[in-house]
């Protein structure tokens, strides 16, 4: 592959792995992906779903069994902060090396109550809050004066 951003050159070297081609037909054809089907029939839609992640395997083994507290990653934004339980804050990574991310900062809160979630979301704490119910929605679009959504 002549691209070599990173992610085309990850994506690259997965595929590469994952069919081969039969050079005296020109066909291509599953190798490890068959391999790694009959270990688990998922397999190919667990490596394209938008939360696997790659990693750089060096890396990986140094941090042992740390692996899931130590981040690796090679995104946008880097890990500022890790309250477990409580928040995550990400800045932005200047030397990114695709397009910078447009926001500074981004908090993820935990907030185990709904109704804190509500205060916090009209209050202009948060700006988006999960997990709200409908009857909670329609009476705050009843407040304001809208019949419903």
């Amino acid at each position: 592959m002549s691209n070599k951003t990173p992610s085309t050159s990850v994506s690259s070297q997965i595929y590469d792995r994952l069919i081969e081609k039969d050079n005296s037909t020109g066909d291509l054809i599953p190798s490890l992906a068959t391999e790694w089907t009959f270990l688990s029939p998922t397999i190919l839609s667990h490596l394209s779903h938008p939360t696997a992640s790659i990693l750089n395997e060096q890396t990986a083994r140094s941090q042992g069994e740390n692996i899931d507290t130590l981040p690796i990653g090679t995104g946008a934004f880097r890990l500022e902060e890790w309250a477990r339980g409580n928040k995550i804050i990400l800045t932005r990574f200047d030397t990114y090396w695709g397009e910078p991310a447009k926001i500074q900062n981004l908090e993820f809160r935990v907030i185990p109550e709904k109704s804190s979630r509500m205060i916090a979301l009209e209050t202009g704490e948060i700006d988006i809050a999960l997990d709200i119910s409908s009857e909670v929605i329609q009476a705050n679009l009843r407040e304001i004066g809208l019949d419903e959504l």
